[in-house]
């Protein structure tokens, strides 16, 4: 028989996350609010910080800059991670944090899927319409 009971529901999940791989993504309150309204992707700049975050790259040397380049001028995105032998780090969860205080506002999500496309103009800097970004699709719970 399966346990009902949300408060438990609760301390499983918890359970779960934390053997599970976690991204945390800070946010400005803005960006933070939307989720509650409806926003279900995150944007990360495609730079050699956030291919170091969001992949994994079977090389010995540091090719970051030349992926950073390939990638942000419209390269292919697979052809440029299958020529670095490059694939999604696996995160489960990403744990959307409002500002660096210390008893910031938490929301929880599931991973969808991470890929490198387009933003939405609606959820995205003016400055960023158009651009190739990585794209965090996500499920909010």
């Amino acid at each position: 028989m399966i346990n009902c009971n949300p408060d438990q529901l609760l301390i499983d999940m918890a359970k779960q996350i934390k053997k599970s791989r976690v991204l945390r993504l800070v946010l400005k309150k803005k960006w933070f609010d939307m989720f509650s309204n409806g926003k279900t992707e995150e944007y990360r700049a495609i730079s050699p910080y956030w291919i170091a975050r969001l992949m994994e790259c079977k090389w010995e040397l540091d090719y970051s800059e030349t992926i950073t380049h390939l990638l942000s001028t419209g390269h292919n995105p697979e052809k440029v991670m299958k020529h670095f032998a490059s694939q999604w780090r696996k995160f489960e969860w990403v744990e959307i944090l409002l500002g660096y205080q210390k008893n910031r506002e938490m929301k929880l999500a599931m991973v969808k899927r991470i890929r490198i496309g387009k933003p939405k103009r609606k959820w995205c800097e003016p400055e960023d319409v158009g651009k190739l970004v990585f794209v965090i699709e996500l499920e909010i719970l």
